[in-house]
């Protein structure tokens, strides 16, 4: 069956034609404000009103630092909105100190940059890769012809690659093609969503372990790749014992380009709503929420590799204390090291518990939560994980370029 094209989508076929229309190129001048402190690879937007509501998605976009000429690749994505945004990373930015930028917008651009691109495997995962090299893989694959192949594919998640294509994160069986292996904890997998208490109509369920419910991955959809970004839409049924919707999740994941290729910036967006009537998320830190699972090696390997938590100030306990804005995790895999931080966005709800204790490295946020019937509750996360050590100051300025984003406008064009 042939598949209609998103909104999105099909603004982003309408490149083809733009350019051979003989777009002409034009240069944007944009300044940005300077972030409270020094940061990092900080993904920046500014949105662009192009003449007759053109949609110039996937427009070749190159971005110039005034002060001191250093170049990026831009890239625009459509919004939400259905209007163009410019995206570029910025390698550095100063506290206190704006920037301007010239953009230069010209079909006749050719792409150098190293650019992400989708490799779907029909049914099973969808990759994204950078310049040919791993970054993630969305296992969205959903198969009850047996009680093993349920158990393996009830809940859909991400995995995460790091050095030379090593995965970082946990599957059902410790290294992501279905065997018999033994696995420490075989539902914690990758980047993953739930609550183990979920109530809805006077009914419990449990949508961590998933004894007799699941979360269906329905339709999973690309729609950007390029040099700055990748961005998936996956829609996610979380289902009671009936097989009928309890939540109707639309997941968007989005990477983002860093200026060390290893490392990998993601967002993701959870939109929840509640169809099957109110529903009441609970549970407990443990086994609840928005979590990252670390590679099963962990659990198993070496003292020195497990995993080691970094909190915003000293002497905090996770197990007590709540609404931390920010938690680092680092651990050992094979002859590496690897660190994540985990943002939880203001707007989410709270009081919100960290769970950043165990060792063989699972930790996330988690909250309770009523969604009214109908309704549909918005969840915002930002995970950096890198082949570098964090530090406090550093973990605070990402976080803070997180919760408050650079503001950046048009000067002229």
């Amino acid at each position: 069956m042939r598949r209609r094209m998103s909104r999105i989508e099909w603004a982003a076929a309408c490149v083809a034609a733009l350019a051979s229309a003989g777009y002409a190129a034009e240069t944007l001048r944009i300044r940005v404000e300077g972030p409270a402190m020094d940061v990092r690879d900080v993904p920046v937007c500014v949105g662009v009103d192009m003449p007759g509501g053109a949609n110039i998605a996937g427009m070749g976009v190159e971005l110039r630092n005034a002060a001191n000429g250093v170049t990026v690749p831009g890239q625009f994505v459509i919004g939400e909105d259905g209007k163009a945004q410019l995206w570029w990373v910025m390698v550095e930015a100063k506290a206190g100190q704006a920037s301007e930028w010239e953009a230069r917008v010209d079909p006749s651009v050719k792409e150098d940059w190293k650019a992400f691109s989708w490799k779907d495997t029909q049914g099973r995962w969808l990759d994204l890769q950078r310049d040919g090299r791993p970054v993630t893989r969305f296992m969205y694959e959903y198969d009850e012809s047996s009680s093993q192949r349920r158990f393996e594919t009830y809940k859909p998640f991400l995995h995460v690659y790091g050095i030379n294509g090593q995965r970082l994160t946990n599957g059902p069986d410790g290294q992501g093609e279905y065997t018999a292996k033994a696995v420490l904890y075989p539902h914690h997998r990758g980047i993953f969503i739930g609550w183990n208490k979920l109530s809805c109509g006077g009914r419990n369920y449990d949508l961590w372990h998933m004894p007799n419910v699941e979360q269906v991955c329905r339709e999973v959809r690309t729609v950007a790749a390029g040099p700055v970004l990748a961005r998936s839409i996956a829609m996610v049924d979380w289902r009671d014992a009936e097989d009928k919707p309890i939540i109707v999740e639309e997941r968007i994941t989005t990477v983002y380009r860093q200026d060390d290729p290893v490392d990998v910036l993601i967002d993701v967006v959870s939109k929840l709503k509640a169809v099957g009537g109110d529903v009441l998320l609970g549970g407990d830190p443990e086994h609840a929420g928005f979590q990252y699972r670390a590679h099963d090696d962990v659990a198993k390997g070496p003292k020195e590799g497990k995993a080691r938590y970094l909190f915003h100030a000293e002497g905090i306990d996770a197990s007590k204390d709540t609404d931390l804005p920010w938690v680092g995790m680092t651990y050992g895999l094979g002859i590496n090291s690897y660190s994540v931080l985990l943002m939880d966005h203001p707007d989410n709800p709270g009081p919100n518990r960290y769970s950043a204790y165990r060792d063989y490295g699972r930790f996330g946020a988690f909250f309770v939560k009523e969604i009214p019937a109908g309704r549909t509750l918005v969840l915002k996360y930002r995970l950096w994980v890198t082949h570098a050590g964090l530090n406090r100051s550093g973990c605070a300025a990402r976080d803070a370029v997180f919760d408050k984003p650079l503001e950046a406008r048009l000067i002229t064009r």
